[in-house]
């Protein structure tokens, strides 16, 4: 690696980005060696290394190839890499017991970097590996297409297409292989009659004996031999019956030229022209035509009746071949002569020199028009907060005054090792000696305000939804308000968790997010500090195995917890499974929600979940409505009141209908307008005062938000409080209903970072004269 000797500075270093991270910096840092006290080397560092984490391959697992690898007892097994990130990032140390093998995200940067020091870690390396990937149609897949040869473009040529005729060679086949070894066994039975005449004669065979058996022997011999002949016939035969058989949608081959082949398809008018140099096709998998909605089509345009999959289409004799499929080939290394499909290894040095100093804008950390910090104010204001919270002999973090148009904030000691599991940032890295603010008096002296007491609009977010859950959990259980259990749902299947906050209300419980196999390291810290040391150590697992598996709860139990699993064969039974276990009281409320309107359950969920007051939460088909079991449930609690959230198009009319033949007596009421937003303002009009109003929480609508509005519901409700959902901006319905309300609000939350400044800044103006 090469010294670097100049300073780089760049824009925008935590830009996420899509493209190829290299592309981004017009000088990269790749086999260079920087300074851990040169900031801007640092920030483009972190900036290079984000854009590799960034970079995953689609979601979509059906556009990839199954990746095979060998476990330590050699056994081939395959791993799926939709969502992966295309790289291997390793970090070696020279203090080894700090290397990380593959870094996931930029909080095990911020610890191997403050780990840096002048005695026994002094450099590391980050080694970024590509495990292969292209670009296809706009998304990142792990293989290539190829190209045809000329040979394999006339190897078309013998594509088997009769499959009757193929099957008949077969029938032969396997009729002459019959007759051979009928033959065989013959010619055996002859030889051995010979053989014993032979044998029995003794010394005075006659000639004639011995030739008889000599000439039986050569029958048999080439008995054998025809016989070999015709099972390797049987076999051939087979071979192409396979092939004939795989051979979905091909009428005709002709060749054009030498280059060139044409292809008749299945009921398909227009030919499918090869030429040498095209993209390779996989000639298993025809694409069949179809309408927009999915419906296989005969070649006169018109649906084929009980034709739904593509193998009842292979068998239909009116379906139309369009094309293939590309085929999807390997990505290979170098060889030969040829090009790797993989990028060359990318190495990074780090070399400690001494204390780094962070510097900073105050716009770029605190917007004073709203009240609100930016998602970096945010994380440095988070970061003293937890950095205070670990208690040393070196004291707090300080905020020193405003001078000069500079506001400096010193860490005294580095706290990291302490701090890993606890907070989510990179707004105050290296070895947390200095942040250097700059901006006008009257910015840093607003920021300075809400750094010391908190800015005007609390956000509870965290580096991702597990960690947004936490900071919304600390913040509705203190020392002073404990716990007594724990709920965990998925933090990538919403259905299960949609119904689960009054459930986690009535149990006094927050709302954790877990991923399929493992609890994160930050959401079991919080489980152990929400959870009194010497009560109850209750989790309940929301759902089923395919979206929280055993592992989970074998984890959790390895930590001494007792873990109880509620789940149905679906959201809805899940929702009903719920239900049971909270056992209401008959003055209750009952809510319904279409299974799959999740907005709508964020609504009412923290009205569910009023303190003193959670009621079930049931979720209905959009075409059925409510099930029989959920009816009969109904009819054996009898609710005071029943609520439906939403509009008919997810929740039906027939709901009205099977709720008073459950025996609700009291006219169902239905809480719903134009769209989520709409249904969140009918919420808040019907259940909301100015009283409890005074706690205004927000959270985003939009659904990779919503998320953070399941975490919000349990806070919310122990104030009886509503929760707004608005990302980018609070609609006519909201406001009008908000404005109504003329609530004096006394404490305003952000729930989730990406709320848009246009939301705050409405809500504010509604109350100002």
């Amino acid at each position: 690696m090469k010294k670097r000797n100049m300073a780089i500075t760049i824009a925008a270093v935590s830009a996420a980005t899509s493209v190829a991270p290299a592309l981004a910096f017009a000088d990269t840092l790749d086999n260079q060696v920087i300074a851990s006290t040169d900031a801007n080397a640092v920030n483009q560092l972190k900036g290079e290394i984000q854009g590799f984490l960034n970079t995953k391959y689609t979601n979509e697992a059906n556009m990839l190839k199954d990746v095979t690898y060998q476990n330590s007892e050699k056994q081939n097994l395959t791993k799926a890499v939709a969502g992966q990130c295309v790289y291997t990032i390793q970090v070696k140390c020279e203090n080894a017991k700090n290397n990380i093998s593959n870094l996931t995200d930029m909080d095990q940067l911020d610890v191997a970097l403050a780990q840096l020091n002048n005695t026994d870690n002094r450099f590391l390396n980050i080694e970024v590996i590509d495990n292969g990937h292209n670009t296809v149609n706009g998304q990142i897949v792990n293989w290539k297409e190829g190209k045809y040869t000329q040979e394999e473009v006339q190897a078309l040529l013998n594509t088997p297409l009769d499959k009757e005729a193929a099957q008949k060679a077969l029938a032969t086949a396997q009729q002459n292989a019959t007759n051979a070894a009928n033959a065989v066994t013959a010619a055996q039975s002859k030889k051995d009659a010979a053989d014993k005449a032979v044998t029995s004669a003794g010394g005075s065979a006659t000639t004639e004996q011995k030739q008889a058996a000599a000439a039986a022997a050569t029958e048999l011999t080439a008995a054998q031999e025809a016989k070999t002949a015709a099972d390797k016939a049987v076999t051939d035969a087979q071979a192409a019956v396979a092939k004939a058989q795989s051979n979905t949608g091909i009428e005709d081959v002709t060749k054009v030229d030498d280059n060139t082949v044409s292809l008749t398809l299945k009921n398909n008018k227009t030919p499918l022209v090869i030429k040498t140099g095209d993209t390779i096709l996989n000639l298993q998998a025809p694409i069949y035509s179809q309408d927009k909605s999915g419906s296989y089509l005969d070649k006169d345009g018109q649906v084929i009746a009980g034709v739904t999959t593509n193998e009842q289409a292979a068998t239909n004799d009116n379906t139309v071949v369009t094309g293939f499929e590309v085929a999807r080939e390997d990505l290979q290394t170098a060889q030969n002569g040829q090009p790797s499909d993989f990028e060359a290894t990318r190495n990074y040095g780090v070399d400690y020199k001494a204390v780094a100093t962070t510097n900073y804008k105050a716009q770029d950390l605190y917007d004073s028009s709203i009240g609100r910090f930016t998602d970096a104010g945010n994380q440095l204001y988070k970061f003293i907060q937890d950095y205070n919270a670990i208690k040393t002999p070196a004291g707090n973090a300080t905020i020193g005054d405003v001078t000069n148009g500079t506001l400096t904030i010193t860490f005294p000691v580095d706290k990291t090792e302490a701090m890993k599991n606890s907070v989510a940032t990179n707004a105050a890295d290296g070895a947390f000696a200095k942040t250097v603010i700059s901006g006008s008096n009257n910015d840093l002296t607003a920021l300075k305000q809400a750094l010391t007491n908190n800015a005007p609009i609390k956000t509870l977010a965290g580096a991702d939804r597990y960690d947004t859950a936490v900071q919304v959990s600390k913040a509705a259980f203190t020392a002073n308000n404990s716990a007594q259990n724990v709920v965990l749902v998925s933090g990538t299947a919403l259905a299960d968790g949609l119904t689960a906050t009054p459930f986690a209300a009535s149990k006094n419980a927050p709302i954790l997010l877990t991923g399929k196999d493992k609890v994160n390291d930050k959401t079991m810290a919080e489980i152990a500090r929400v959870l009194p040391a010497n009560g109850a150590k209750n989790v309940y697992v929301i759902g089923g195995e395919n979206t929280i598996s055993k592992s989970v709860e074998t984890q959790l139990k390895a930590k001494g917890y007792t873990v109880t699993r509620i789940q149905g064969d679906d959201r809805y039974q899940t929702s009903l499974a719920i239900a049971k276990v909270m056992e209401p009281t008959l003055n209750g409320d009952i809510y319904v929600a279409g299974g799959y309107a999740e907005p709508d359950a964020m609504s009412i969920a923290p009205i569910a979940a009023r303190k003193g007051a959670t009621n079930p939460i049931l979720l209905a088909n959009d075409k059925t409505g409510l099930s029989t079991d959920q009816i009969n449930y109904i009819s054996g609690n009898k609710a005071a009141k029943s609520y439906i959230i939403g509009g008919a198009d997810r929740a039906p009319e027939s709901i009205k209908t099977q709720l008073k033949d459950a025996g609700m007596t009291n006219a169902t009421e239905r809480l719903s307008g134009a769209d989520r937003q709409g249904t969140n303002a009918a919420v808040i009009k019907e259940f909301a005062t100015a009283d409890n109003m005074k706690n205004l929480y927000v959270a985003k609508s939009d659904n990779q938000g919503l998320v953070d509005a399941l975490s919000a519901g349990v806070l919310a409700g122990q104030t009886n409080s509503p929760v707004v959902l608005a990302t980018n901006a609070v609609n006519a319905e909201q406001q009008s209903v908000i404005k109504a309300k003329n609530p004096t609000i006394t404490n305003k939350t952000q729930i989730g970072e990406g709320i848009a400044a246009q939301v705050w800044s409405t809500i504010n103006n509604l109350f100002t004269k």
